[in-house]
């Protein structure tokens, strides 16, 4: 029963803690392309082959090098079970994230047993339960640390949970394989098919492949010689293998090995490696100090990046190196756990090029290994200082403040409105959030709450066409057309040679019915397009509505001989 009682409370602790999940929407952020609106794509059993030969997103849009069939599955499953009800989506992810716990407290237990060594001042017994507690408390940590809340709150952040469940129970299995027991054969073939599924459920899996060897040669201190084929153990080959064959099942689909650079590779490679080390501080501090924390981080108010504090980033680095090496013999556990932290922060960095250098969510296998540093250099400490007792209040205490600030955070993804008004109060500077805001507004009908949202976004991105379209349009459908019509004014300033800013104009100013502004735009867009047929027959038109029987014949004529010049077949 003892041994149950410690799995149990931590189920019960995350149930409590991300319970009420289930009560939240699908948010306007990727749920409505994986899911809500993607229902055609699920709801046909077929398309589950067809997951393991396109990208994540292939039935919305029209190009990305997120290769994850075995995601796609988990919303299959969910879409058969649940339809297009958020609270069975929601739910799966709680219990995913509870999985991942177990696995790590498991983990950590297993690898402590294997560390350990009885002594008088520490017999089995009581090194045992040592083990037990501050594998519970790794697990504890890891689960309510807040930068989890991206993850398990948001539909979408379910790649992060699935990635950590899948690669935590592969290093577990990896682990097992050294104990006694009938299933010891079996469990390094698992641990090979459960990094597999690690693999196909999102590309940061393959920088993992460091810890698999980094394992055996801090916490079983084996030499380098004995990672290889035909002395002890398969191990690393295997790994090798895996990740080989994924690289080239990608190649095949996308053409390349990776793809980001052709997407996201606007920052100059040479950059991307200076700004690294702020990268990794930013992500670092994310997981020692969870303030702060929002669905946006603008990467131009990192202050890392510039002269002096670039040098205070490359100190932090430096210096997690520098503990890694240091326990690399002296503290193998603390040592394994460390190099966890730091494998996982390669994929977050920037190096291969990301859609958005920060999000907190891919901090979720990062926090496994954090946590597990921190409850082994904490314990380390308080028996160094001869309070070794105090340890379980002293983790308990850290646990209840990370649970309240994720029980604090939680309530931001409820629904698309409460994210991104949460986003703007952290970073007014930031615009992508009043353009998401402006979109669930706009998708709900409210068009009067979304105008002002797309007024702030036209004023943060002056140059993009998109936003002062969706403007326009919004003026339009709550009928607001003097507004709606100086929107399409500022696009035809802006964007002279799009000829479709002037029919937009022109097709405002006749619902307005401003005579001379009609007249104006038309002949303004035929200036700069003299062979536009729809110009030449709404001017036509409209001319024809005016009387001028001559003006309007001559520029139906005129569209009509363009029009039937454009069906004509090419002569050769």
């Amino acid at each position: 029963m003892r041994r149950l009682l410690t799995p149990v409370i931590l189920i019960a602790a995350v149930a409590l803690l991300y319970g009420r999940t289930v009560t939240f929407d699908f948010v306007n952020y990727d749920d409505y392309d994986l899911v809500t609106r993607n229902a055609d794509f699920l709801g046909d059993p077929g398309n589950i082959l067809t997951s393991f030969t396109t990208h994540a997103f292939t039935s919305h849009r029209e190009e990305s090098v997120y290769y994850r069939p075995v995601l796609l599955i988990s919303y299959f499953a969910d879409y058969f079970a649940w339809g297009l009800k958020p609270a069975g989506y929601h739910l799966t992810n709680v219990f995913l994230h509870t999985l991942a716990a177990l696995f790590l407290f498991a983990l950590a237990r297993e690898t402590l047993r294997q560390a350990g060594v009885p002594t008088k001042a520490a017999p089995a017994a009581d090194a045992g339960s040592r083990d037990e507690t501050t594998a519970f408390f790794t697990a504890l940590i890891f689960a309510a640390h807040p930068v989890q809340t991206e993850s398990v709150a948001w539909v979408s952040g379910r790649n992060d949970i699935l990635l950590g469940a899948l690669l935590i129970g592969s290093l577990l299995c990896y682990v097992l394989q050294y104990r006694q027991g009938r299933a010891r054969a079996l469990m390094f073939p698992l641990s090979a098919v459960l990094f597999a599924a690690a693999l196909l459920t999102k590309e940061s899996a393959l920088f993992i492949v460091p810890l698999y060897p980094l394992y055996d040669l801090t916490v079983r201190r084996e030499s380098p010689g004995t990672l290889f084929p035909g002395i002890k153990h398969p191990g690393v080959p295997v790994f090798l293998a895996i990740a080989l064959a994924y690289l080239g099942v990608r190649y095949n689909i996308f053409g390349s090995f990776i793809g980001a650079e052709k997407l996201y590779g606007t920052i100059p490679f040479g950059n991307r490696i200076l700004m690294a080390p702020g990268l990794a501080l930013v992500n670092l501090l994310f997981l020692v100090w969870p303030a702060g924390l929002s669905i946006v981080h603008p990467i131009e108010h990192v202050p890392w990046f510039d002269w002096p504090f670039i040098l205070i980033a490359v100190a932090a680095s430096a210096g997690l190196l520098t503990l890694w090496a240091w326990f690399f013999r002296k503290g193998p556990v603390l040592s394994w756990s460390l190099g966890w932290v730091i494998v996982c922060l390669v994929p977050v960095l920037n190096i291969f090029p990301l859609a958005v250098p920060i999000l907190e969510h891919r901090l979720y296998l990062a926090a496994a290994g954090f946590a597990f540093a921190l409850t082994l250099a904490v314990s380390g400490i308080l028996r160094m200082a001869g309070a070794g007792e105090r340890r379980i209040p002293v983790f308990a205490a850290v646990g209840l403040v990370l649970a309240g600030l994720s029980w604090a955070r939680l309530p931001v993804w409820r629904n698309s409105e409460s994210l991104w008004l949460d986003a703007i109060e952290k970073e007014p500077g930031g615009s992508r959030a009043y353009f998401n805001l402006a979109g669930y507004y706009f998708e709900e009908g409210n068009y009067d709450s979304a105008i002002p949202m797309l007024e702030s976004y036209v004023k943060l991105r002056p140059d993009d066409f998109t936003g002062y379209s969706k403007l326009r349009q919004t003026y339009f459908l709550a009928g607001r057309l003097d507004e709606a019509a100086g929107v399409c004014r500022t696009l035809i300033n802006r964007n002279p040679e799009n000829v479709g800013r002037y029919l937009e104009a022109g097709v405002l100013f006749e619902r307005l019915g401003i005579s001379d502004s009609v007249i104006a735009v038309y002949e303004e867009g035929l200036r700069v397009h003299p062979e536009f047929y729809q110009l030449h027959n709404r001017l036509g038109m409209w001319y024809s509505r005016l009387g001028d029987t001559l003006r309007s014949r001559r520029h139906l004529e005129a569209a009509d001989s363009l029009a039937r010049a454009l069906r004509a077949p090419e002569v050769r």
